[in-house]
């Protein structure tokens, strides 16, 4: 964009240089810099846990994988709020299933590390 004249057609001027903001693990007032890139990378995860989906109204036929995950999500927080630094892990997404009326045979955590 910017080596397609987005500034010029848009009466921008250059800039010289771009500063970022960025939340961290820091005491307040304090401010973190280094020359180049700096908290640019983070590492993530996807974990799926396969079940036996199934109707809705029949449970006792599945093994429901939203269950599981939400057990997993549990633990795993229970960890970070007593164990670790919660900037270590965490967790931002859960998804299992598209509709109301059918347990899904997969969930999936998405977690950031």
């Amino acid at each position: 964009m910017v080596d397609d004249g987005l500034y010029e057609r848009h009466n921008i001027p250059i800039l010289d240089f771009a500063l970022g903001q960025h939340v961290a693990a820091m005491r307040a007032g304090t401010v973190g810099s280094r020359v180049g890139p700096i908290m640019a990378a983070a590492d993530s995860m996807r974990i799926t846990i396969t079940g036996r989906g199934g109707h809705g109204r029949q449970p006792h036929r599945t093994v429901d994988p939203a269950v599981i995950a939400a057990h997993a999500v549990v633990r795993l927080q229970s960890i970070v709020s007593s164990e670790i630094d919660p900037n270590d892990i965490s967790i931002l997404s859960l998804q299992a299933g598209q509709t109301e009326n059918v347990i899904a045979d997969t969930a999936e955590l998405g977690i950031d590390i």
